[in-house]
């Protein structure tokens, strides 16, 4: 780095320090600085789909995992991911089809964070005649079916994304409060 030069991140803490606390532009750089965060985690997101490396199963829940580790990290609420089978790797995904699972795992989890006012937010993973289900499932205050129709743009672009890959997608009450998504899906056919 050359002397005097502002790294990316600090950039927004530098602007807030000289506007000072009481600066009535502090809301203003709080959403200035979220909307790099979420810009700069899009763009990695972005690119991670692009890579063919990654085109596989085992790879887009890894990348799940490390998202919901990262998203939970600085919160009350315990996130757990189980050990994703290595023999997962075997399983090829295209981008699209990595891209519509991991934005769908995002706002269940998102959505979690947000509203479920949960301890613990946990994933479960089985398979069976390679139709998978993955289920996120917390012990919040639940989601009623009337409020599911409230929930707007994230519901509904859940469900469309599971629409696009195949998959089947439910919400439901977990035990004696809650919620859990359920994404069911197999994995499609590719020709070399």
């Amino acid at each position: 780095d050359c002397p005097g030069k502002i790294s990316r991140g600090s950039l927004t803490e530098v602007i807030k320090r000289q506007a000072g606390s009481q600066s009535e532009q502090q809301p203003l750089l709080g959403q200035l600085e979220q909307s790099i965060q979420d810009l700069r985690l899009g763009m990695r997101d972005f690119i991670w789909v692009l890579d063919p490396k990654n085109d596989n199963l085992y790879d887009t829940l890894l990348r799940v995992k490390i998202f919901g580790q990262e998203l939970f990290e600085h919160s009350a609420t315990q996130f757990n991911f189980p050990n994703i089978p290595q023999q997962w790797t075997k399983y090829p995904l295209t981008s699209p089809i990595r891209r519509h699972l991991l934005l769908i795992f995002k706002e269940a989890l998102h959505n979690c964070l947000q509203h479920a006012e949960a301890e613990v937010v946990g994933i479960s993973l089985t398979e069976q005649n390679q139709v998978f289900q993955l289920t996120i499932c917390d012990d919040g205050k639940g989601v009623s079916a009337g409020k599911q129709q409230q929930m707007g743009n994230g519901l509904r672009n859940m469900q469309e994304r599971a629409q696009k890959i195949g998959a089947k997608l439910g919400i439901s009450p977990a035990g004696e409060g809650g919620t859990c998504v359920k994404l069911q899906f197999g994995i499609p056919h590719m020709e070399d």
